[in-house]
């Protein structure tokens, strides 16, 4: 409720006007992010020397193995076009492991009982 002699100021302390940002430099912002982000993905999943023979689909998608179906797959999404060889020239190569490491980790945890091994994998890390 806005008391008297208040201006309808957003909850963050400023106006809606001020909270505003221009498309133009959403956009600029957007495409500085993805870009680091990128290369920070492909540089955390192909790292000098790597293998993915040993694969742990959770930490490949980092995600927390409880999550569900449906947050695996939203997760699977972002890093695909995130990480997609098309979008990254520069590092085409390493882009392409990349891409395929975090299809390799979706598929696996498509499907159920791979998903349970690899959830059992991890308790029994934890409790070592």
């Amino acid at each position: 409720m806005v008391a008297s002699g208040e201006s309808g100021a957003s909850a963050c302390g400023g106006s809606t006007e001020e909270a505003l940002v221009p498309h133009s430099e959403v956009n600029q912002i957007e495409k500085r992010d993805s870009v680091l982000m990128s290369k920070t993905q492909i540089e955390r999943l192909t790292p000098p020397g790597s293998s993915d023979f040993n694969l742990n689909p959770f930490e490949f998608l980092e995600i927390d193995p409880e999550v569900t179906d449906e947050e695996i797959k939203k997760r699977f999404q972002q890093l695909s076009i995130l990480m997609h060889p098309d979008k990254n020239q520069d590092d085409a190569d390493r882009a392409q492991k990349s891409f395929e490491a975090v299809d390799k980790a979706y598929k696996l945890l498509l499907d159920q009982e791979q998903t349970r091994r690899a959830q059992d994998v991890i308790q029994t890390g934890k409790e070592y």
